[in-house]
């Protein structure tokens, strides 16, 4: 398992991810379903839901799929 520098992301934006959403962010980059987050960590598939949303806010992204090829590209909007 690769883990990202989100020390990097947090120097490079304004609104840093909690440590609630860099887990999630985390397990988003490993390709883990909603459902296997709530599992994993022991929460509401709603809760999970958003703080994802609160993620691809955040990299200004519309999905996960987008969040992974702007990481993959090193593209930032």
């Amino acid at each position: 398992m690769t883990r990202v520098h989100l020390p990097v992301y947090q120097q490079q934006h304004l609104h840093p991810l909690t440590e609630r959403e860099g887990q999630i962010y985390e397990m988003l980059l490993e390709g883990c379903a909603n459902k296997e987050i709530a599992a994993e960590l022991r929460l509401s598939i709603h809760t999970v839901r958003f703080h994802v949303a609160n993620v691809l806010s955040k990299f200004r992204v519309a999905s996960r799929y987008e969040l992974l090829a702007q990481l993959l590209h090193g593209t930032r909007r």
